[in-house]
């Protein structure tokens, strides 16, 4: 494998694209009349593409649906992320601080946001439905 892209449907590319630029610190790389791809500034191979659910460029199997999956953001500063997505008025639905939060973008998909250390480290706290 060269390069890793997660690709995210949402209902509002510029929104989306905005709060994952200011909640993870990732830069525009790429823009097209559907979607933006976003990447951290260090040069990694890994890179969000936030694309309208209901574009063409989307597979049929995959147009208009998003399950089964949930998306985490290591950081080093959960609180300052925290901070970030309550600017966005995006539901909080669990708080370990220091360590790790939990919540929905704007799109209702799950965001785990949480240090290196408490990655895969730290159960819920809560069932999130």
């Amino acid at each position: 494998m060269r390069q890793l892209v997660t690709t995210l449907l949402t209902r509002d590319v510029e929104r989306s694209a905005a709060f994952y630029r200011l909640l993870a610190g990732l830069s525009e790389t790429k823009r097209g009349d559907a979607f933006v791809i976003l990447a951290a500034a260090d040069g990694s191979s890994t890179e969000l593409c936030l694309i309208d659910w209901t574009s063409e460029l989307v597979p049929r199997a995959a147009r208009g649906i998003s399950e089964g999956n949930y998306l985490t953001l290591i950081t080093d500063d959960v609180r300052a992320a925290l901070d970030v997505a309550r600017t966005f008025e995006v539901e909080i639905i669990e708080e370990t601080l220091p360590a790790r939060a939990v919540i929905r973008d704007i799109d209702g998909r799950v965001v785990e946001l949480a240090t290196e250390a408490a990655y895969l480290a730290l159960p819920p706290q809560k069932t999130v439905a």
